[in-house]
């Protein structure tokens, strides 16, 4: 069924958009960092470009209609899922 890979890169092409504005230093950024240590900030950014640049290249793959690559966006989504848990609890 073609319309499912086609879903699934649609809705992780919106989360990649989506938190890719959001990326510390971001172009909306207004939280405050100061009371997080560099590493774990740094390491934080480095996760959240990976997973939203990893994202574009997982979507591109599942509407190719490869069954792995829709495994792999399912593991993204639980990604974006815990990084909206960790905003929305004010850890980051």
């Amino acid at each position: 069924m073609k319309s499912v890979p086609s879903v699934t890169a649609a809705l992780l092409l919106l989360s990649a958009v989506l938190l890719g504005v959001l990326v510390p230093g971001g172009p909306i950024e207004t939280h405050n960092f100061s009371h997080i240590s560099p590493w774990i900030l740094g390491s934080f950014n480095t996760f959240l470009t990976s997973l939203d640049l990893g994202s574009f290249v997982i979507a591109y793959l599942a509407f190719r209609n490869k069954g792995w690559a829709c495994r792999v966006a399912a593991f993204c989504g639980i990604a974006y899922f815990l990084v909206y848990v960790l905003d929305l609890a004010k850890i980051f």
